[in-house]
């Protein structure tokens, strides 16, 4: 009668526990690949399945390491097949987008920082300049779709605009365009961008000492972030943008 009671109590509770489980698991993702607290794992066939976090391809993905240094991958499907011709691809823990999408290599690269523009950094070597306009600012910048990449020994700063799902060059212009709706980041940026302020920079820097032209990378990310930080409002929500 005991062991009866007891079992009686275990599967009443039991069913309670799964979906509170489930509601708790439930609550982790949501459709903004922004402000999910968790990413689906699987890959993105298209930019709208990456802005909505909602892989269609839900096959299981093994990793294989590229490049340490710059964090890039080649993505395979159990079978060996390489994954190729797709936006990004998320672990779970982790966004890798497709160099697929700016270039022709067949290859994942970490995206490093998430905002209205997400960062990430390829060795890759623009070859001719093409213009496009951003929605963001009405300005002409150079973008990767518009320009032929080769990979190249030369690591690169890239943004991805999360309103459109186009690829950018973090040129000091492009970000000078970029930074022009918030004049005084803007103005701030120039100063510190100055090449007697990088020198000063590397001066002041206590640590392993670094190049002017590192320093001059180091200045551009920081104001991305600080940019990003500073422009949430400016990110359109999912459902708003036409992919």
């Amino acid at each position: 009668m005991k062991y009866s009671f007891i079992i009686y109590l275990i599967l009443s509770i039991f069913p309670t526990l799964c979906h509170a489980q489930t509601v708790s698991e439930s609550g982790l993702y949501t459709d903004d690949i922004l402000k999910t607290k968790k990413f689906r794992k699987g890959v993105h066939q298209n930019f709208k399945e990456f802005r909505t976090n909602s892989p269609s391809d839900l096959r299981e993905i093994k990793l294989e390491v590229k490049n340490k240094t710059i964090e890039t991958y080649i993505l395979r499907y159990p079978d060996g097949e390489k994954v190729k011709k797709v936006f990004a691809y998320s672990d779970g823990d982790f966004l890798y987008i497709s160099a697929n999408t700016y270039h022709s290599g067949f290859y994942f690269v970490k995206i490093q920082e998430y905002g209205k523009y997400l960062y990430f950094e390829d060795k890759v070597q623009r070859s001719g300049g093409g213009v496009a306009a951003d929605p963001f600012t009405t300005l002409a910048i150079i973008a990767l779709s518009e320009t032929i990449y080769y990979t190249s020994n030369k690591k690169r700063g890239l943004i991805l605009n999360i309103n459109n799902g186009i690829v950018y060059d973090m040129h000091e212009k492009n970000l000078q365009a970029l930074l022009s709706v918030d004049p005084e980041l803007k103005e701030s940026f120039e100063l510190a961008f100055k090449k007697k302020s990088l020198r000063q920079r590397r001066r002041e820097d206590t640590g392993k000492k670094k190049s002017t032209k590192q320093y001059a990378e180091d200045v551009k990310k920081e104001y991305l972030l600080r940019f990003n930080e500073r422009n949430m409002d400016k990110i359109k929500p999912p459902l708003a943008l036409e992919y």
